[in-house]
């Protein structure tokens, strides 16, 4: 599990049998925000949650990819990011 510097909390999980990723938010006291969001590349990933505690701002993958497999995080491939607004 991630902390950012605000103190937030990422954890990402990948779905072998179904060849995704997910990830969790959690607040800094380790409450679930949103759970079990699937990765998409170059989508804004948390467009449609009305949830208010959400972090202002936008999550997404940065890649040139149409799907992002098991090691593309680690090879360089993807790059999770938070675009504040």
């Amino acid at each position: 599990m991630a902390t950012t510097k605000n103190g937030w909390r990422i954890r990402f999980t990948y779905n072998d049998t179904a060849d995704y990723w997910t990830f969790r938010l959690y607040t800094p006291l380790n409450v679930p925000i949103v759970i079990g969001i699937k990765i998409i590349p170059n989508f804004p990933l948390n467009l449609f949650y009305g949830v208010t505690s959400l972090p202002f701002g936008v999550f997404g993958v940065m890649t040139n990819l149409d799907h992002i497999g098991r090691d593309d995080f680690r090879n360089g491939k993807a790059k999770f990011i938070f675009a504040p607004v």
